[in-house]
């Protein structure tokens, strides 16, 4: 049976299940209130006369700018290490499940790569109600048990994101654009962990089909599918990430703190980058995370700022 919540709307009724996902929702500043950070101040590069070198570069285009106080506090609940880190805006957050309660919005968040398990779409689904769209070419649904524990239900499809479509060395790809273009103006939440295919497919996808994602979340492979030569493909990245800029702030990255990303010594060589040469993905003690990087970023839409 349902309940008038609102004298003033007297035809506005929700049914028991809409009620408690109303509940659920008032519910989420507890999350929110455990993650507060501090927005870097940088005010200098590693270059010789303060000239921003490559690693400054990347560092630039991946530091966090959103306060805290904007979003009324980031979820981090989802995360499980550099390599999936994400930073949700609660304010963001809230507004987005609080129209989709109320069918106001089509909220849905796409997921990019999933292997056994996806903590991202499943704490979606678990704390947010948010129904999601699984993709992964890999890990299909005919060599790896089903994902469980979703209280809100998902769909899984054996593809690949690609910059095109199609069938590659006998996978099936789809593109970021295609989703996108297919949706609405908002509602929108998008994870990509495509182990360095993130670069083809943010290139390929237009400004106005990024502007329909609300929250974005990446992990960022600069050392994968390094081919033309490794400079310039660096730089190549790098631009792409600045190109994000114009529509999305950054809330959080991780490893978070800056020298991780130019080097925990001061002039770090852009040669090392890439090279492998700290033994691991996340030496950061004698040689610099970026001698082989792979990091996570998490971004908001600047149009929820705007008003």
């Amino acid at each position: 049976m349902g309940q008038i919540i609102c004298k003033r709307s007297a035809g506005l009724v929700f049914t028991d299940e809409e009620l408690a996902r109303l509940a659920r929702y008032r519910g989420l500043e507890g999350e929110c209130a455990l993650s507060h950070h501090d927005v870097q101040d940088r005010r200098s590069n590693s270059g010789p006369d303060n000239v921003e070198t490559l690693t400054d570069h990347i560092e630039r285009v991946t530091r966090p700018t959103v306060e805290d106080t904007k979003c009324n506090g980031f979820d981090h609940t989802a995360s499980d290490g550099v390599g999936a880190a994400y930073a949700w805006c609660c304010k963001v957050m809230k507004n987005l499940t609080r129209a989709a309660s109320a069918k106001s919005i089509d909220l849905v968040g796409l997921s990019y790569g999933i292997f056994t398990w996806d903590r991202w779409s499943q704490f979606l689904a678990n704390s947010y109600s948010v129904p999601t769209r699984l993709y992964d070419c890999y890990s299909t649904t005919k060599n790896t048990a089903p994902l469980t524990g979703y209280k809100t239900p998902y769909t899984r499809e054996d593809s690949c994101v690609g910059s095109k479509a199609g069938m590659f060395k006998g996978r099936h790809f789809v593109t970021l654009q295609s989703h996108l273009e297919a949706r609405p103006a908002v509602g929108t939440l998008v994870k990509l962990d495509v182990e360095g295919s993130e670069w083809d497919v943010l290139e390929a996808t237009t400004d106005d089909q990024l502007q329909k994602i609300d929250l974005l979340d990446m992990e960022i492979h600069f050392c994968e599918m390094l081919s033309g030569g490794k400079d310039k493909e660096l730089v190549r990245r790098a631009g792409i990430l600045e190109r994000l800029l114009a529509i999305f702030a950054v809330s959080a990255r991780e490893p978070s703190p800056w020298r991780l990303w130019t080097g925990t010594k001061p002039g770090f060589a852009v040669k090392n980058i890439c090279t492998g040469m700290g033994g691991s993905k996340y030496d950061a003690t004698e040689n610099g995370f970026p001698t082989n990087w792979m990091a996570s970023v998490s971004y908001v839409n600047r149009r929820h700022f705007a008003r």
